[in-house]
């Protein structure tokens, strides 16, 4: 096989191009036509001959079929043909606008937060359009909703559990630290909690003291995402009761059994 060929898109044609051409010259020879864009170019040798793949990287949805010029190819039963190995697809919420030369600033509105967003910007004169600029990925965020179904357990009187499920919907980012207050009308404390965990359930265990003792007990809980803060979440607030055993006592009883002897509970205060 010997010889030269042409592509082209839209009706402008590529220079020519040798049979075997590197990746490097196909690209540049598809970039410098005026409505093709950005594109990759991959090159795969076969039995018959050489494919080149070529993906549309800056014209997004469903474009128009490069053609191929092959009267300069030489060889044996030489043909050389262009097949479409997957359609072009426009991105959901894919937005385009014209602009005047003049304008540097443009707000894009209706988006949604916990998407991912891409822009680019071309700039167009009588000769075509230039190469993209694009930002990097662009993530929305948001305010996460409170911590969901908080609750406090006693557990004794020197510490209380909090438990909570994560909020129904994080704000576009996961949910990176809690913020927990308990406390009474009088004694309020304050801790933060930082967690990669993708738990459907968080407990902490918070400690208490004789100052809490027969008060009202409340907790509250917010999220953040990185971003913002979360509303709090409140529990129903409890009142801690003191329950401790004075102590224990444990004597061995011959060499089969134990007795076991303690004194009861102090009475609720």
């Amino acid at each position: 096989m010997s010889g030269h060929f042409k592509l082209s898109f839209m009706g402008e044609k590529t220079v020519s191009l040798t049979y075997n051409a590197e990746v490097t010259h196909v690209k540049i020879a598809l970039e410098s036509l005026k409505d093709i864009g950005q594109v990759d170019v991959q090159r795969f040798s076969n039995t018959n001959g050489v494919d080149f793949m070529v993906t549309f990287l800056t014209e997004l949805g469903n474009q128009p079929s490069i053609l191929i010029y092959d009267s300069q190819l030489f060889g044996s039963r030489i043909k050389a043909r262009v097949v479409t190995m997957q359609d072009g697809v426009l991105p959901l919420n894919y937005g385009r606008r014209n602009l005047p030369p003049s304008q540097t600033l443009f707000d894009i509105k209706n988006l949604f937060i916990g998407k991912k967003y891409n822009v680019s910007v071309r700039a167009f004169n009588s000769r075509g359009l230039g190469p993209s600029s694009f930002s990097s990925q662009i993530f929305l965020f948001g305010k996460p909703k409170p911590p969901r179904n908080v609750t406090l357990i006693v557990v004794s009187d020197t510490f209380i559990k909090i438990v909570w499920r994560p909020p129904a919907f994080n704000g576009g980012s996961l949910i990176s630290k809690y913020r927990i207050v308990w406390g009474t009308d009088q004694i309020i404390e304050q801790r933060l909690i930082e967690t990669t965990a993708l738990r459907s359930l968080h407990c902490v265990n918070l400690p208490v003291n004789k100052r809490h003792i027969s008060r009202h007990i409340f907790g509250r809980i917010s999220a953040f995402n990185g971003y913002e803060w979360s509303e709090p979440a409140y529990n129903p607030s409890l009142q801690l009761l003191q329950l401790r055993m004075k102590y224990s006592l444990f004597k061995p009883r011959l060499k089969v059994s134990m007795r076991c002897k303690w004194l009861q509970p102090s009475r609720t205060r």
